[in-house]
């Protein structure tokens, strides 16, 4: 049976506790990319107790794997891992630690929208409108909530081993939800990537949790607060021992809808880029996260990439440069078009997130390969961080144009290739 847990406890915050939280929410908004805040004291003994059960019990599972049924748990050579999921009896018939995860979830999410109540009023939008996007505890209605909390356990580094297998526990990623939360018993070992590229080692205060925002947070502030890069890093000079996290991450609904657009204010809203204006479901933001993230939490995710197509397939509208009439119903009109492709080639347009674009004229029978390798010079990128989609579709490097029937003023999106959880 699925412990039941009530929605809507919310923990009396302090007034130098709010105070706190909007401070961290706003300085967010400036671009550290992430905010460390105090817990209160019942909040952080309640975690502190928690993660020392699971740590105990993680602890345990890497010398003796749990028997089936605990479908949370998940092993990796640097660490290991188990989910709690509200609504779902992740943790089998482990009956402390689930009402340990029940009630740790409980507290949590009362803190993490907390601090979301604060980011949404830092860029004058109501919280209230905020808050109703976010899934986290259900009253046991069968309902499995998009939220979850996670304990993760890395294992102190071998002194032995080369400086690469002491380090990089957990990749590089963004994360796909709204806020993620981390409590640890471990000042050392995360890092957080500035814009530049550059990695920030964060201390993390006994008592205090790193909050760090995700994919669904910059969609919903239309980019005002940007999701964060960032990973793990185990050193033997620092981390001598392992490093203990819960890790509560909250997400929207999938039903929900970002349109937080309106709310700005005139001056806020003018300087939003026009990819961020528009309403979006949450599902549709999470079906591109999928296409274009491999999960850490997943190691087969990339082999699936290189075939899979990703949510409903998206019709670009072609662009206005095209060259070559549309494509006749008749039969002899097909051939005549398809001749004058072969000779004055066709146009397509290769798009960034950024909104950047660059042209090429193609033969159909040209490798896309041979058109990434162009892309990807212009740009001065690596090919190997890149994807390219075409309604929907990553695009196969040894196929043609033709072959993946791009016609004349089409529109290819070109994605970097990242990890997400």
């Amino acid at each position: 049976m699925v412990p039941k847990i009530r929605r809507g406890a919310r923990i009396k915050t302090p007034s130098s506790a709010t105070s706190s939280l909007r401070s961290e929410a706003r300085a967010l908004l400036r671009g550290p990319g992430y905010a460390i805040v105090p817990l209160s004291d019942d909040l952080a003994s309640s975690l502190t107790t928690a993660l020392k059960a699971f740590e105990g019990q993680l602890s345990s599972w890497g010398r003796h794997p749990p028997p089936e049924g605990y479908t949370g748990f998940t092993a990796f050579p640097r660490k290991r891992r188990v989910e709690f999921r509200p609504g779902h009896a992740g943790l089998g018939n482990l009956g402390v630690l689930q009402q340990m995860a029940c009630q740790v979830v409980q507290t949590y999410d009362s803190f993490a929208q907390a601090f979301l109540s604060q980011v949404a009023l830092a860029p004058s939008m109501p919280a209230k409108d905020f808050l109703c996007i976010t899934d986290s505890t259900p009253e046991g209605s069968g309902h499995v909530a998009a939220s979850s909390l996670e304990a993760i356990q890395y294992p102190a580094p071998d002194a032995n081993a080369g400086p690469a297998a002491q380090s990089a526990n957990c990749e590089a990623h963004g994360d796909r939800g709204l806020l993620t939360c981390i409590f640890a018993d471990s000042i050392h070992g995360f890092q957080v990537q500035h814009t530049s590229g550059v990695w920030k080692d964060v201390t993390l205060p006994a008592g205090h949790v790193i909050i760090v925002p995700g994919y669904t947070l910059e969609r919903a502030t239309c980019g005002l607060v940007k999701a964060t890069t960032h990973r793990v890093v185990m050193e033997t000079s620092a981390a001598p021992n392992s490093r203990n996290a819960l890790v509560y991450k909250l997400r929207a609904r999938e039903c929900a809808i970002l349109n937080l657009y309106p709310h700005l204010s005139p001056g806020t809203a003018s300087s939003i880029p026009a990819r961020f204006r528009g309403p979006i479901a949450v599902s549709e933001l999470m079906h591109f996260f999928d296409a274009t993230h491999e999960s850490i939490n997943d190691s087969s995710r990339a082999d699936r990439l290189d075939s899979a197509s990703f949510g409903r397939p998206i019709k670009r509208v072609r662009t206005e440069a095209a060259t070559v009439p549309p494509t006749a119903s008749t039969p002899q009109a097909q051939t005549q078009n398809a001749q004058q492709s072969q000779v004055q080639g066709i146009h397509v347009v290769l798009i960034s997130r950024d909104g950047c674009a660059i042209h090429f004229r193609v033969m159909p029978t040209t490798p896309l390969q041979k058109v990434f390798c162009a892309y990807a010079a212009k740009r001065s990128l690596d090919l190997d961080i890149l994807k390219f989609l075409f309604e929907g579709r990553i695009l196969c490097p040894d196929d043609t144009v033709h072959k993946c029937k791009i016609e004349d003023g089409d529109i290819i999106d070109v994605l970097l290739r990242m990890i997400g959880d």
